[in-house]
């Protein structure tokens, strides 16, 4: 109660419950305005729900109908993305296969493509190498600056190169480190203006 008792509860007048909180085990704790200050409150409150029904255009009333129909427009475009996205690393990827060089019997591709994130990196090499069936794939991509890049060889190929050796080497170029399993490995660095040099390097390293 906070300290403050009354003779009774008309004396209190209308409560509004502002928060509540666990401040023990088994113990709870209310917050509560009355009086005034809870008139000044719930005006407060229906003030930003107005505010905020006539920037979403609606009343009220359905304002949460219209919130819950902006999510699920938003999810569908956030799917619609992603899949626009897939498409495009599809049509990327089979616009690469004829850039496909075959040096001492191995088909290598060192690329700069437009991703994101490093897991989209990671999938475009997973498709490339499954077409090529045997070879060495490197992908490069640049955003704010900072650059990404991703080497990846198939299975059959890892006695005789190392991605983990490959990365190593080329990141130097870019400014940066990297380095990972035989298999797969992935880099960084701050120099986006040497990415083109970097991804060149690898078929004089190959």
């Amino acid at each position: 109660c906070g300290g403050s008792h009354v003779r009774h509860t008309g004396e209190i007048g209308l409560f509004k419950i502002v928060s509540e909180s666990s401040v023990a085990a088994g113990i709870r704790r209310i917050e509560a305005v009355t009086g005034e200050e809870a008139q000044r409150y719930i005006h407060e409150e229906e003030d930003i729900l107005m505010e905020a029904a006539s920037v979403l255009k609606t009343t009220p009333k359905e304002f949460i109908d219209k919130v819950n129909k902006l999510l699920q427009t938003q999810k569908n475009l956030e799917k619609d993305i992603e899949r626009l996205k897939a498409e495009g690393g599809r049509s990327a990827i089979d616009a690469m296969m004829d850039k496909i060089k075959t040096i001492g019997g191995v088909k290598v591709i060192s690329s700069r493509v437009d991703v994101e994130k490093i897991d989209e990196l990671k999938e475009m090499a997973d498709r490339i190498r499954q077409k090529i069936g045997s070879g060495i794939v490197v992908l490069g991509s640049e955003k704010d600056g900072k650059v990404t890049i991703l080497a990846a060889i198939t299975k059959d190929l890892t006695n005789r190169f190392n991605a983990g050796s490959i990365i190593k080497e080329i990141t130097l170029i870019i400014g940066g480190k990297g380095g990972g399993r035989p298999d797969i490995a992935q880099g960084g660095g701050d120099k986006p203006e040497k990415l083109d040099e970097a991804l060149e390097r690898v078929y004089e390293i190959v």
